[in-house]
């Protein structure tokens, strides 16, 4: 009898580890916007690389842009990031386009350094740009978001519709203390072509994450001196205080 008994809990065992190992297990106990929405919530540190792109002509491909971003602490807490530009299709070449120093912004114009006095660039300094955009949330209605074990951590499935017939596939990897390796953002956009035929327009967003909440230096780039930047700290004082006394 105790024979049979271990038996049974030897294959039941075995079953439950080939489920896990081999495929997914839902975890209905987790959120996976609730997960994503934590882990932006307290990313201290670390590097991001975003690349965007359309998948319905090669031009579309081509045309893809990829982003790289090291953020870390300053000695007074606050957030410095820098920010590199370039091609999915040209993986080691990279242009200076930004850099945040926790007070001020400054970007890459034609080879020419100026700070930002308009907060053009305001979108990039907030939290959900190194994840899912939180407007997506907001404007479209989740229709899943779905926490799958893995053997290696947790997948994650977030589905969501506008209401129309667009719709939104957001799928994740992290690991075992619940950390995003990566995510993509698939975008469905109905169209109708040349012909009358109805198609998606198709559009990504993938990301990756790197040293998350690691040591990471943010240099300053090269060709933005000290001298620069208390230049252009200047004018955007007086612009600043040129505007609130207007």
């Amino acid at each position: 009898m105790k024979k049979c008994i271990a038996i049974l809990l030897a294959v039941a065992l075995v079953v439950s580890g080939c489920s896990l190992f081999g495929g997914r297990k839902l975890r209905t106990d987790l959120d996976a916007i609730v997960l994503h929405n934590n882990f932006i919530s307290n990313l201290t540190s670390g590097k991001v690389v975003k690349s965007e792109y359309g998948s319905n002509s090669w031009f579309q491909r081509l045309s893809g842009t990829r982003e790289v971003i090291r953020f870390s602490r300053n000695d007074l807490a606050q957030r410095v990031m820098r920010f590199q530009e370039g091609y999915p299709i040209i993986p080691w070449m990279f242009d200076s386009l930004g850099y945040f120093d926790g007070t001020h912004f400054f970007y890459n114009y034609g080879g020419q350094w100026f700070v930002d006095q308009h907060d053009r660039f305001d979108h990039k300094l907030q939290p959900d740009y190194l994840g899912i955009p939180a407007d997506l949330f907001e404007n479209y209605k989740v229709q899943a978001n779905e926490v799958y074990e893995t053997f290696s951590g947790y997948d994650i499935y977030i589905q969501l519709f506008d209401g129309t017939s667009n719709y939104i596939e957001i799928d994740g990897t992290l690991n075992q203390d619940q950390l995003f390796k990566n995510i993509r953002i698939s975008y469905y956009n109905y169209a109708v072509d040349a012909q009358g035929n109805p198609y998606y327009r198709t559009e990504y967003t993938d990301i990756s994450y790197s040293s998350v909440n690691q040591p990471v230096a943010v240099e300053k780039p090269r060709d933005l001196s000290e001298e620069d930047i208390q230049y252009l700290t200047g004018k955007y004082d007086d612009h600043r205080s040129g505007a609130s006394g207007a």
